[in-house]
C-alpha cells in the first residue's frame, strides 16, 4: 500500500514539474520577442545616433576652423525680442498735447 502511495505522489510531481517547464517555456518565447523587439530598436537608435553626429560636426565648423568658405557659416539673426522687451517712456500713436 505504501508503494502506490508513492508513486501516485510521484506522478503528482512530474505533472507539476511538466506544468512548470511549460510556462517556462512560455516565458521564453516572450523573452525572445522581447528582445528581438529591443535589438531591432537599438539598431534604430544607433543609426538615429549617428547621424546626429554627423550633423552635429558638420554645423560646427565654420570658415575658422576648417576650409570652407565665410560665405558659408551659419550667421544667426539678432534676437528682435530684446528691443520690444524695453519698457517705452512714450505710448504709440499721436503723443498727448501735440497739436
Amino acid at each position: 500500500m505504501d508503494l502506490k502511495i508513492e508513486n501516485k505522489q510521484l506522478l503528482e510531481i512530474i505533472c507539476e514539474l511538466f506544468y512548470l517547464v511549460e510556462q517556462l517555456n512560455s516565458d521564453i518565447e516572450k523573452y525572445k520577442a522581447k528582445i528581438e523587439k529591443l535589438a531591432a530598436e537599438n539598431t534604430s537608435l544607433k543609426s538615429e545616433n549617428e547621424l546626429l553626429k554627423s550633423k552635429i560636426g558638420k554645423l560646427e565648423k565654420n570658415s575658422s576652423n576648417s576650409s570652407k568658405p565665410a560665405s558659408s557659416d551659419i550667421v544667426k539673426l539678432a534676437s528682435t525680442s530684446s528691443h520690444s522687451s524695453r519698457r517705452r517712456k512714450r505710448k504709440c500713436g499721436a503723443q498727448e498735447g501735440h497739436k
